[in-house]
């Protein structure tokens, strides 16, 4: 299998363009940070964005002050932004369009904000759960789910 290679651009968000070394540090270690989180992250292009992010804020941090091991630095940031994409990623519970319908159409009922604190506190359960017991668990006699959503 061959070894992801990132597109850096030379230029941040803002346009300014970014420092050469911290550049020259992204190209040569990236592919050794893209296998960091990779089998979580969505793919290449999200991991690509990622470093390039990193990229930019080392180069900011390399205006404001001398970085002294700036492979180790950009390391550190890249999986810095890794690691908080992936506890957004895990705090993130989808909603198929099946259950928002239901949620627009209930008349007379509870909140949105009670129905969906209840389909994210019935996946909190079924995570604790061992995954035989999980599939077994009645969510549409409590309830929180209708039948078929499970």
């Amino acid at each position: 299998m061959a070894r992801y290679r990132f597109w850096l651009y030379k230029k941040d968000r803002k346009g300014r363009p970014i420092d050469k070394a911290i550049l020259k540090i992204a190209e040569e270690i990236g592919p050794d940070l893209a296998p960091y989180g990779q089998k979580e992250v969505d793919g290449e292009s999200t991991s690509n964005g990622m470093l390039q992010s990193a990229v930019e804020a080392a180069s900011q941090a390399t205006q404001n002050s001398t970085i002294e091991n700036p492979p180790g630095y950009l390391t550190s940031v890249y999986k810095r932004i890794v690691d908080k994409f992936l506890a957004r990623k895990k705090r993130f519970v989808p909603a198929d369009d099946s259950f928002l319908e239901v949620l627009a159409n209930t008349e007379g009922s509870e909140s949105f904000e009670d129905a969906i604190h209840d389909r994210l506190l019935v996946e909190k359960i079924r995570r604790a759960m061992d995954p035989d017991n999980a599939t077994d668990l009645p969510m549409e006699i409590a309830g929180i789910l209708h039948a078929g959503d499970c």
